[in-house]
């Protein structure tokens, strides 16, 4: 594709970062349809709203010879979840 003795590293890197997400925000605007029923949301505890992780990864948009066509440099966004049942407190 390219010489690599002319060509800085930085062209072929990849960005990987993470980032916490809110499940729900406090207060939120639900538009609905005439006579559609729309659900209550609930939480246990405004204080402490529900986070989930996201991990996305991408490149610099490029040509890829193998394929003949451009690669978008959107690798790929992935979500950091786990159920787990609730820990009792050690008295």
């Amino acid at each position: 594709m390219f010489d690599t003795a002319h060509v800085d590293e930085k062209w072929f890197t990849a960005h990987v970062d993470e980032k916490w997400f809110f499940m729900s925000r406090i207060q939120k605007k639900v538009y609905g349809a005439p006579g559609e029923k729309i659900k209550q949301r609930s939480c246990k505890s405004k204080r402490h709203l529900l986070k989930v992780m996201f991990l996305s990864a991408d490149a610099r948009p490029r040509w890829d010879d193998n394929k003949e066509e451009w690669f978008d440099g959107k690798i790929g966004t992935w979500h950091f979840t786990e159920t787990v049942p609730a820990q009792r407190r050690s008295s």
